[in-house]
């Protein structure tokens, strides 16, 4: 083993080596694919958009991408350059157990439990060709490296091996389009789900094993073919040229008796007259009755989600744009179409009963026009008026610079070719800060709600959200900037950059603004403390439970952990208020009360609780050391006089009346579930939030402290600061 690499998943499902550099991507169970240098053992970068386990992963041979398939029934690309999902392909039915690129065509291919395999363009982003034949789960299915093959393995207990010629002469041959021939009906084609497409057919079935095949691979040089089942676990290799081994006949299994008639029904209904007359003398008398009146088609669902994958942006021409389209189609028209235009409007104006003393005068030449150009013979009566007439029109020549006349003949000349063209939609700061933040805060702030709650599940072991949600609401609002539109018109929303500067001309969004900032909680736990020096017991835990709730929608310059002490001790404290009742169990809280971690003042408030209840029930010993320990404290003259008058009284008689769970010479810490002590050497799960210590028994319950995360649950720690990041 040349080394190993260790996270915090159940399983790894999936690896892929990069092709030059020193990376290998892992698809994990958790349904994150990480990114790893494998010389260096450590991690690059993350994915995690996939909801389920993600089983899948292969490098594409030369471009930034890598493909990753799941439970969620996706096929995601990625570039891991831009760190980001580009699109995603959906068509399978069920789990996706592998994916691979192929080394020379823009050519995915899929294995799914399904039982089909499919072919996808991931460039044009369509399915190509759907394999079936399997009758059980596809678990793999691989490109050969040189050949034009696939290889699958299935539950089956065989081993398909598949021929893509007919695919690849498609894809290349002129006008091929990619291969994308499964929109329509292709006129007279057979259904490709029925019969596995006339693009990709069985080649090979290779059997053996006596139980499902996992996993099927070429050897990279040799005609072999190494196949390999689950348990107990049994190779074997397969020559596919002389298909020696355990190997039938393939005809025999694509003509099975029970799939001929439906075959048969097929071809007949679809027109290939030669297929059907040849299935039809294999089945004899069997052959079925065939209504070719109302058969139809059947194609499979296109396979693509387009409004996920290329969204659009409608921009609508306006009155000016219009005006330009319609005169540039005029222009485009017949000949004559302009003279005709232009009869038709003086038709409607009725010039009839205009006078001579208009005048028609010629305007020297502006706007060109010869003599006898066809459509401008309306003009010619409007040349010149009669000899002796009065003065025409009194047009004048004008005369124009040259220049001027050259500018406005080719912006005309430009407006009537140019077409209108949309302008390129932008990525929005919202998608921006989805892509390239990467704390629990600011995916929250981007309204990516799922992703900041994967997060925290991942990082601090959060499993309830509800006592998060107006936090999450507050996060997601207070990023967004609105300023109230016109009467009937929408309202105008901006997100609010938390790195934008005045002094910047342009600038990229980068982090959200976020509404919490550690001076306002710092303020907030003042207020906790003051409540608790008050001994309003209830509304300070209610205070410190909110403080919980909003440090994972933190982002701070530095990491600061977060204090569970006030929590416990709180939660103790009303505790022993509920059970009077029980004189030393509420002893013993109290007690457990001065081990927090508290204020001098609110350790001195419990040191003095302690001692007055341990007096009372004649604990002398033990009320002797909460004595000491509150004058260490050196607290004011009246409480540091009646601690010496109880010390002095313990130290007559220092003796306990009755044992209890308290050893206070022994470390412990306090089970905020139980109300018990841990001492030092004892066993204990945590809060993978707060880091509270509980009994082994309280594993898998949730914690009272906060009542967000999940007791004993593996967790890699909350993130909140980018410092923690790099």
């Amino acid at each position: 083993m040349l080394t190993k690499f260790e996270t915090k998943s159940n399983r790894v499902k999936g690896l892929s080596f990069h092709p030059k550099r020193p990376w290998i991507l892992a698809s994990l169970h958790s349904g994150v694919v990480q990114l790893w240098d494998y010389r260096m053992g450590t991690l690059i970068d993350r994915f995690d958009e996939h909801d389920g386990p993600v089983r899948g992963v292969h490098f594409h041979p030369s471009q930034p991408l890598f493909v990753s398939g799941g439970d969620d029934y996706k096929i995601k690309v990625w570039n891991y350059k831009q760190r980001r999902c580009l699109f995603t392909l959906l068509g399978h039915l069920d789990y996706i157990r592998t994916v691979q690129f192929h080394h020379e065509y823009p050519w995915i291919v899929s294995a799914s439990d399904d039982q089909t395999i499919r072919i996808w363009n991931w460039q044009s982003r369509n399915c190509i060709a759907v394999l079936t034949g399997h009758n059980h789960y596809v678990m793999c299915a691989q490109f050969h490296p040189k050949e034009d093959l696939v290889a699958s393995a299935s539950l089956d207990q065989t081993v398909r091996v598949w021929d893509i010629a007919a695919l690849r002469k498609k894809t290349v041959a002129p006008g091929a389009g990619g291969g994308d021939d499964m929109r329509g009906p292709g006129g007279g084609r057979m259904n490709t789900d029925l019969f596995g497409g006339g693009d990709a057919i069985v080649k090979y079935v290779l059997e053996g094993h006596d139980r499902g095949v996992n996993w099927a691979s070429f050897h990279p040089s040799l005609p072999l073919i190494v196949k390999r089942r689950g348990r107990p676990p049994d190779t074997k290799a397969w020559e596919v040229d002389t298909l020696r081994g355990h190997v039938n006949n393939v005809s025999c299994v694509i003509f099975h008796p029970k799939q001929t008639s439906l075959a048969y029904v097929t071809a007949a209904t679809h027109g290939l007259v030669e297929e059907a007359e040849r299935l039809g003398e294999q089945l004899g008398e069997l052959r079925p009755a065939v209504d070719t009146a109302h058969a139809r088609l059947l194609s499979p669902p296109t396979p693509i989600m387009r409004e996920d994958n290329w969204p659009l942006l409608t921009v609508s021409k306006g009155f000016f744009e219009t005006l330009a389209t319609k005169d540039s189609e005029r222009a485009k028209g017949a000949p004559g179409a302009a003279a005709a235009a232009a009869a038709a409007a003086m038709e409607e104006l009725d010039l009839g009963d205009v006078g001579a003393g208009w005048g028609e005068e010629d305007l020297g030449g502006i706007g060109g026009g010869g003599e006898g150009e066809e459509g401008e013979e309306g003009f010619a009566d409007m040349e010149g008026g009669e000899e002796g007439g009065e003065g025409g029109w009194e047009m004048e020549d004008l005369e124009i610079p040259a220049d001027v006349a050259a500018e406005v003949a080719s912006s005309a000349a430009a407006g009537e070719a140019a077409q209108f063209v949309a302008p390129t939609p932008g990525v929005s700061a919202v998608n921006r800060w989805q892509t390239k933040c990467s704390l629990a805060a600011e995916q929250a702030a981007a309204g990516a709600f799922d992703t900041a709650m994967r997060l925290l599940t991942r990082q601090a072991g959060i499993v309830n959200f509800e006592p998060l949600k107006p936090y999450f609401l507050e996060v997601y609002q207070g990023s967004q900037g609105v300023l109230p539109g016109l009467p009937g018109l929408p309202s105008l929303v901006t997100a609010l950059d938390r790195s934008w500067s005045s002094d910047a001309a342009k600038q990229e969004p980068t982090a959200p603004a976020l509404v919490y900032s550690l001076g306002q909680l710092e303020e907030q736990l003042k207020k906790a403390y003051r409540t608790v020096t008050e001994g309003k017991f209830s509304e300070a835990l209610r205070l410190f439970n909110a403080i919980l709730h909003v440090i994972p929608l933190l982002v701070v310059g530095s990491r600061k952990e977060a204090d569970e002490d006030y929590n416990i001790a709180l939660r103790i404290e009303l505790k022993r208020r509920e059970i009077r009742d029980d004189p030393g169990r509420t002893a013993e809280l109290a007690a457990y009360f001065t081990h927090c971690n508290l204020q001098r003042v609110h350790l001195a408030l419990s040191l003095r609780s302690a001692m007055s209840i341990f007096f009372k029930l004649k604990q002398l010993n033990t009320c002797a050391t909460f004595c000491r320990r509150l004058l260490e404290l050196q607290p004011d003259e009246k409480m540091a006089a009646q601690a010496r008058q109880v010390l002095a009284a313990c130290e007559k008689s220092p003796t306990d009346a009755e044992a209890l769970n308290y050893d206070p010479r022994n470390p412990f810490d306090i089970c905020s579930l139980t109300f018990t002590p841990i001492y030092r050497g004892n066993k204990f799960v945590e809060d993978p939030y707060t880091k509270a210590r509980f009994q082994p028994e309280c594993e898998g319950q949730l914690s009272p402290v906060g009542d967000i995360s999940k007791i004993g649950l593996d967790a890699s720690g909350l993130v909140s600061s980018p410092t923690q990041l790099r």
